[in-house]
């Protein structure tokens, strides 16, 4: 995947998110350039709230989606054993191609940073 079409990776996920009806307050991110494999890996750390089938069927349709796209880790809490709304933490991996400018065989280059969506 070109590292420019994480934007719009980011972009689908957060829309397929709102169309299950789910709520991402603060999404993290982590760029990490590996010069000698000639990728970067981009981690996302996105806490969703909402129905746990509508969890599952965003996870369902970014893993059919997003070919690039792995999940790292996957957490879930809910508050009551009765309680429909699930927490979820789900920490997604893409991997894309190295930057423009960024293939230089001068160590790897490390971007960092986050991003905030409230709904």
């Amino acid at each position: 995947m070109p590292h420019d079409d994480i934007p719009q990776m980011v972009q689908d996920l957060l829309q397929w998110a709102q169309d299950e009806g789910l709520s991402i307050e603060r999404g993290d991110y982590q760029a990490v350039a590996d010069q000698e494999g000639g990728f970067m890996r981009y981690r996302m750390s996105l806490p969703v709230r909402g129905k746990s089938m509508a969890v599952h069927r965003l996870i369902h349709k970014a893993m059919l989606e997003q070919k690039h796209l792995t999940i790292e880790s996957l957490q879930f809490k809910r508050e009551h054993v009765i309680s429909e709304t699930i927490e979820a933490r789900i920490q997604w991996v893409a991997l894309t191609q190295l930057p423009q400018g960024s293939r230089s065989k001068s160590g790897s280059r490390t971007e960092e940073g986050s991003t905030e969506r409230v709904r």
